[in-house]
Parts: structure tokens; sequence; C-alpha cells
């Protein structure tokens, strides 16, 4: 994970008597030295069970860590993204949404993070795009939803082949019933 020769390990496992006020659900990083594995790094996880983990180089060169969480009842799901620096593995982000995908959009060689964040108690929904800058990951571009906004009906990551770019292709429902 952080590019050194030792290997590292990711552990899910429930915890009794949390004193964190956070999940019982932990995500740990372990480290391998001098031939034993070691504990690097505890997080209290974003939900009660894990959806998805990928490893994926967002664009600085170095390899980050998405563990996703489905929220209970609820169609929304919970992302961390975590990096390794000096050895030690730090959330540089997390965000509850609607729908989550990687995207080299940029045909750079390094993917990006699209997201759809959605405020349900406004009916409002933000698209945003993903990435590190010069100095920390962050939102590189985002675009708000019509008012009204629902649901993600589809999304569709592909190329417009007419002029070769890559595009986002979103059929979502208003609150009003229309799409």
């Amino acid at each position: 994970i952080d590019d050194e020769e030792s290997n590292e390990a990711i552990v899910f496992y429930e915890a009794s008597n949390i004193t964190d006020d956070g999940s019982s659900l932990r995500l740990n990083f372990l480290d391998r030295r001098d031939g034993e594995w070691v504990s690097v790094y505890d997080f209290a996880a974003l939900g009660s069970e894990v959806e998805r983990v990928q490893f994926a180089g967002l664009g600085d060169g170095g390899l980050s860590v998405i563990v996703t969480y489905p929220i209970q009842n609820s169609s929304d799901r919970a992302t961390s993204i975590f990096r390794y620096e000096d050895n030690i593995p730090s959330e540089v982000y997390k965000s509850r949404h609607v729908y989550m995908s990687l995207i080299d959009i940029d045909d750079d060689g390094a993917e990006e993070v699209f997201m759809v964040n959605s405020d349900s108690s406004a009916n409002t929904a933000t698209v945003n795009l993903l990435g590190w800058n010069e100095e920390s990951f962050s939102v590189l571009s985002s675009v708000p939803l019509s008012a009204g906004f629902s649901a993600c009906r589809s999304i569709q990551l592909g190329t417009a082949t007419s002029v070769s770019r890559k595009g986002i292709f979103i059929d979502y429902s208003l609150s009003d019933g229309s799409t």
C-alpha cells in the first residue's frame, strides 16, 4: 500500500466497549515490522458493514484505499478515502452519497472519484469530481442538479464518440415524479 518493502494488511473487526462514540466496526491498518504484524492505526468505520474496498491511484503518484459502507435503512452509502504518508494512514476524505465511481475523466492515467451527493431534506443534489490538487484531496469540480432532486435512476460513464470526450450521463427523478 505504501510502496515500501514490507507488506501491509487491512483488517475489519467488531470491537466491544467502544469509548470514542464511533462504530463498533473498526478498520485497522497493520504493517509488517521485523517479521511481526503491528497495528499502525485504528479507525472507526462509517457503517456497521463493509460494501466494497478499492485501491486506486488518484493522481498524486500514490495509492489510495477507498472503503464504502451501506447506510442502514437508506439507499445512501458512506465512503472513506485513506492515504499512506510517512508510513501512517490518514483519512483524507469522507462523505455520504447516493452514487460513487472511479473514472479517469481526463485520460491522464490517474483516476478521479465521481460522486453524487444529495440532501434529501432539501431535495437537492450535487455532482462532484474529486481528486488530488497540488496540496490535498479535494473537490475538483462541482455541478448542482435540478432543484427537486429525488433519486438517481441510472448513471452511465462513457465516451461521446463524435468528439472523443469522456462524459457522465445522469438520469434522475424529481420529487414531482418527473425525470
